[in-house]
């Protein structure tokens, strides 16, 4: 109740479909605390952290959704998802979703993670320096499948590759190479 007024809804909207809203948000919520409740021991370190990364000479500003750190020490970058996330995604050329890419440059995250907050299949999807870190996201080398397609690269040849894509986008775009040039390698 109280978030719904303070995000000062539309009274346009009938009660009857904010009422389903309501409904919906805290089913969200119990299955999502049910999923972090699965975590070892964390605290949740930054929200909605702005950060400013420089790449080939171009300077993006965002908001990271979410910093926490393990009990270990180990940082994990959160980024929230309402629909589809495909951390395969990452390991292509073009990465349609780049941002926790960008956001892995500064070398200081062991874990990269969507989490995907849809009703019924909330989820971590990611990848991880270590096992364990986040309910069903395994360390890289745990995680054949991904390691496969990431050509068999440890955790620092995996950021160095993000580095390299993430500078060639950069490039591109600060020389205003624009072609029309889908990817490939999405399917």
């Amino acid at each position: 109740e109280k978030v719904f007024k303070e995000a000062g809804i539309s009274d346009a909207l009938s009660p009857r479909f904010l009422e389903l809203e309501k409904e919906r948000l805290e089913r969200l919520f119990i299955d999502w605390a049910a999923l972090e409740a699965q975590r070892g021991p964390f605290r949740v370190k930054h929200v909605e952290m702005e950060e400013s990364i420089t790449v080939e000479g171009l300077t993006i500003r965002g908001r990271i959704d979410r910093v926490d750190e393990t009990a270990d020490g180990e940082e994990v970058i959160i980024d929230y998802k309402s629909g589809l996330a495909d951390r395969y995604d990452w390991l292509t050329s073009r990465p349609r979703e780049p941002q926790l890419l960008v956001y892995s440059l500064s070398g200081r995250f062991d874990t990269i993670s969507f989490a995907r907050l849809v009703p019924g299949d909330c989820r971590f999807i990611g990848v991880s320096r270590a096992q364990g870190v986040l309910p069903s996201v395994k360390s890289l080398d745990k995680d054949s499948r991904f390691k496969e397609k990431a050509e068999n690269r440890d955790w620092d040849s995996l950021m160095e590759f993000w580095k390299a894509t993430v500078s060639s986008l950069a490039r591109e775009f600060l020389s205003g190479w624009a072609p029309v040039d889908p990817n490939p390698e999405l399917k």
